[in-house]
């Protein structure tokens, strides 16, 4: 029972708060996708660098 309502009270209080939870959400977004970004990126120049190495190593038959 006290467990219960608990969490019922931890959910009102977080719902109490929500400039600070959208502030929350658009910044994790944010990060999010530059790290996704970044991640894409690597992966993009990993690609061009295994193309260039197969096209070394098969003569460009790729």
């Amino acid at each position: 029972m006290s467990a219960r309502r608990k969490c019922s009270t931890g959910s009102r209080n977080r719902r109490s708060l929500p400039d600070l939870l959208v502030m929350q959400s658009v910044f994790t977004a944010d990060r999010r996708k530059s790290l996704h970004l970044q991640l894409q990126e690597m992966i993009e120049g990993e690609k061009v660098r295994i193309k260039a190495m197969v096209t070394d190593r098969y003569g460009g038959r790729w």
